[in-house]
């Protein structure tokens, strides 16, 4: 080879071609396509043409029989969704792909799940195509190139469910969520996070293994609910019992709808196997946030409210009621860290007393580490904390002390987180309340 050929090699390639005999040049076509098919019979890899102006797609032969099509396809995407060859989940990024080709950016692509060349059932597919544009700078026709990805898929859905409950698991589930708020566009999304209450009792109680048992059910409850709305779901497990469900595009009263039968349903079914409720809270994207994790946080809260407040239902999101809380929540820990001793209350209504609050001192001289910890080992209620030979002489002390007036002082033995006993000497007041919800159910707060 001579240096001007080394310098070309591409012009010294087209200068043999064009110097090969007609049938020489037939041999080297029928060559290069043996070698096609060996890669097409090694490879799920299909190639077709789109013409964009004339929104048609011709095929070739591998991939007619890769997709169970004629040779051409008209009216492309709309018939390729109207045949249903689509599955319904894709079929929104489908018509953005199809969108951004016509717009004419130069390569685009996606995963997406469609029909198998039988139609019996659903494949994977990732499809890439590379634009070409006329004389005028308009996109006139594209490559298109497909590769089969279902195992890929199912290997990343594995690794993205959660075992017990075959829901997405934490990290898949937040990701998720996510990106499919920022692409949904306008409209109300809205996050529903729950939990079990008092879940820990269970498997104190069984043991492990029926607390499983109750995970699981409780996600195939989640699924059923699910399937039975008439929007999608994204649905996850996101801790030990706490689920988290995203309804997009939706009406505030399709999530009270959601919230009202996960209130109602997973009880029931969980009969049989444990007595347990759940608590709800929910928070709409973006009247509530205008982030997704402003939005996980504002749901916490609500369900957090649940929580300290009777539990077993739902409530949304209330800005101006948290703000409420948390200025009563100040309160509290600035007199905590004035008082001697601890500070703990509960709603004089209501059976056993439901908890109310405990500062971080009382908290310390119980043994416990967080608020959450102390609520679930006494059920949600004072009473519980209370040595069971001292409950009925501190209930008519309390009931004799506050009828006559608004304080009131008493002697008792309460639990400590290892078991054993303290002696308190407890001086307490009725207090008026502070949030709107506690004003309507007509709670009065008992603080000692």
């Amino acid at each position: 080879m001579n240096r001007a050929e080394e310098e070309n090699p591409g012009e010294n390639y087209l200068r043999q071609i064009n110097d090969l005999s007609e049938e020489e040049l037939r041999e080297e076509l029928r060559r290069a396509r043996e070698r096609i098919d060996v890669v097409y019979r090694n490879t799920t890899v299909s190639l077709w043409d789109y013409d964009i102006k004339n929104r048609r797609i011709i095929h070739q032969r591998r991939s007619i029989e890769r997709h169970g099509f004629g040779f051409v396809i008209e009216n492309v995407p709309q018939s390729l969704i109207e045949s249903g060859y689509v599955h319904p989940d894709y079929v929104p990024a489908f018509l953005e792909m199809y969108d951004r080709i016509s717009a004419g950016e130069k390569d685009v692509g996606g995963t997406f799940r469609v029909r198998t060349a039988d139609r019996s059932g659903y494949c994977y597919e990732r499809i890439s195509y590379s634009v070409t544009l006329d004389e005028n700078g308009l996109p006139d026709r594209a490559i298109g190139v497909s590769t089969d990805v279902s195992e890929e898929m199912e290997r990343k859905k594995e690794a993205e469910s959660d075992s017990l409950t075959s829901l997405l698991n934490h990290g898949a589930f937040m990701e998720q969520a996510a990106s499919a708020i920022s692409r949904q566009g306008e409209g109300s999304h809205f996050l529903l996070l729950f939990d079990l209450d008092d879940f820990k009792g269970v498997n104190d109680s069984y043991g492990h293994i029926t607390g499983d048992r109750v995970i699981s059910r409780v996600g195939k409850c989640v699924r059923e609910i699910s399937a039975r709305m008439d929007k999608k779901i994204l649905s996850g497990r996101v801790g030990g019992d706490e689920f988290a469900l995203l309804l997009c595009n939706a009406e505030r009263g399709e999530a009270e709808k959601l919230a009202k039968k996960l209130v109602s349903e997973i009880p029931a079914a969980l009969l049989g196997i444990v007595s347990a409720r759940v608590s709800v809270g929910a928070a709409e994207f973006p009247k509530d946030a205008s982030t997704f994790d402003e939005l996980y946080m504002a749901a916490d809260r609500a369900c957090y409210h649940v929580k300290r407040n009777g539990k077993g239902t739902w409530r949304f999101y209330d800005a101006e009621e948290q703000n409420d809380e948390e200025t009563l929540r100040l309160r509290q820990n600035f007199l905590s860290d004035t008082v001697a001793g601890g500070m703990m209350g509960g709603y004089l209504d209501g059976e056993g007393h439901p908890f109310y609050f405990i500062d971080a001192a009382m908290l310390r001289r119980l043994g416990y580490d967080s608020e959450e910890e102390f609520v679930r080992d006494i059920g949600g209620l004072v009473v519980n904390c209370i040595h069971p030979d001292d409950r009925e002489h501190v209930h008519k002390e309390v009931d004799r002390q506050l009828s006559g007036g608004r304080r009131y002082a008493v002697d008792y033995r309460i639990r400590k987180k290892n078991g054993s006993y303290i002696w308190v000497h407890d001086i307490g007041e009725r207090v008026p309340t502070f949030t709107r919800d506690s004003v309507k159910r007509g709670h009065k707060p008992l603080v000692s």
